[in-house]
């Protein structure tokens, strides 16, 4: 057994990484928008959380200046979903909402944002951009007849067969 975990420390150079290769599986070589040292930096001081399959950093969330951005390895999506409820738990615990910029082709995390019951509040430059809430995602999980306890503890765990 293998266990996926919330970290207080998101590895910058990983996250770089995971955010990197989204952008190079497009066409665009992250070197020519940020270098890893200059992301780092410029990110070094804001709010995160990272995520971890047992201790191997596998990437996590930024909120910054507004926005929420998750950036995951490759070889970790669709196994991170574990992680989504504490991810959530962890914003909403210092901000009410916040936008989430989601590129237009990226339908992983379109259909992420659908489910969660956020809609788009605008279009711009092939990108998607979300406003999530805690209440907007209370109301649509009820609306499918569960509720969706975001007030639990501050660790997530969980137990994954590898």
């Amino acid at each position: 057994m293998k266990r996926l975990r919330i970290t207080d420390q998101l590895d910058l150079g990983v996250y770089y990484d995971a955010d990197a290769s989204y952008y190079e599986a497009s066409g665009i070589h992250a070197q020519t928008v940020f270098t890893k040292e200059k992301f780092i930096a410029h990110y070094r001081n804001c709010r995160s959380i990272g995520f971890a399959y047992d201790d191997t950093p596998i990437g996590g969330v930024i909120y910054y200046r507004g926005y929420v951005h998750i950036a995951v390895l490759p070889d970790y999506h669709g196994r991170w979903a574990w992680l989504w409820e504490a991810a959530l738990e962890w914003l909403f615990s210092f901000e009410q909402a916040a936008l989430a910029l989601v590129d237009a082709g990226n339908r992983p995390c379109l259909e992420l944002m659908r489910r969660n019951g956020w809609s788009p509040v605008s279009h711009v430059d092939g990108s998607v951009i979300f406003r999530i809430t805690r209440e907007g995602r209370t109301c649509r999980a009820r609306s499918r007849g569960r509720a969706v306890d975001l007030n639990g503890g501050t660790e997530a765990e969980a137990q994954v067969r590898t």
